[in-house]
């Protein structure tokens, strides 16, 4: 064991910084103008009506990433089409290109005005939308903005984080006729696998070590096996390729501690 009391591992989740090691700075913060998220009331927070006029001011953005879990996502969405309109009437689609397309998108459709912007991909999608919500100096580009999300994806962690099941019909029915809530967000300074420093948000969880290898392998296979039978298999290739690193784990004004870690 490293020793850490309760207490300290308690604190983790909100207040992890690892200074001096390669793997960077990660911080959670409150972050400045936090935007809502689309959420039911089952979600986190207290709910804040929102009335249909504001809700249809501006014409809803999704931001569909059409590799998300090999194509199904796409799929799914298209055959939503009709449930879409009947919610919203006209909507702007937009399909990312890349990895990092998405944050553009959201961050060009919040600053022309739109008010809700909804992911429609995995957790990588939704994380990437999330930076679109948020300027190079980490306040909200538009403080109503509200975030919105169709499950699809591969893991679909903030889908079971939230409650939800799987079903996109029901993703849009909330979407439409649900409460908005605060959702909170984590901010991290890191410098990732090329050595490049980077400052990102992330809404449910941030990990770095073996599920970060997991991840880069399954985003590259084919997902033939499904959701569960990818990560399933991909999480034991993790496991047999990837080392442990040494790491510096500072709790707020607790010393120092350096050890030997898989994952954080």
């Amino acid at each position: 064991g490293v020793g850490f009391s309760q207490e300290e591992l308690d604190q983790v989740l909100s207040s992890i910084i690892n200074e001096g090691d390669p793997l960077g700075d990660i911080v959670e913060d409150e972050v400045p103008g936090l935007p809502d998220a689309a959420t039911t009331h089952e979600g986190p927070g207290r709910p804040i009506e929102v009335s249909d006029e504001g809700r249809k001011a501006t014409p809803p953005v999704f931001i569909v990433n059409p590799a998300s879990a090999g194509g199904a996502t796409l799929r799914r969405f298209n055959s939503l089409k009709t449930d879409i309109h009947k919610a919203f009437g006209d909507v702007d689609v937009r399909q990312t290109e890349a990895p990092g397309h998405a944050s553009k998108l959201a961050r060009e459709a919040i600053a022309a005005g739109a008010q809700l912007v909804v992911a429609v991909g995995g957790d990588g999608t939704n994380a990437e939308v999330v930076q679109g919500f948020f300027d190079d100096e980490g306040t909200a580009i538009s403080p109503s903005a509200c975030f919105g999300m169709i499950t699809g994806g591969t893991g679909g962690d903030l889908r079971r984080t939230l409650g939800w099941k799987h079903d996109p019909v029901a993703d849009v029915q909330r979407l439409a006729h649900g409460t908005r809530t605060r959702l909170d967000v984590g901010r991290i300074s890191c410098v990732d696998a090329s050595g490049a420093s980077r400052k990102m948000f992330f809404l449910n969880i941030a990990s770095f070590g073996l599920s970060g290898r997991v991840d880069e392998i399954v985003n590259k296979s084919s997902r033939k096996l499904g959701a569960k039978g990818t990560y399933f298999v991909e999480t034991l290739q993790g496991l047999m390729s990837h080392k442990a690193q040494r790491v510096r784990l500072v709790l707020d004004d607790h010393p120092a501690k350096d050890f030997n870690a898989s994952l954080v």
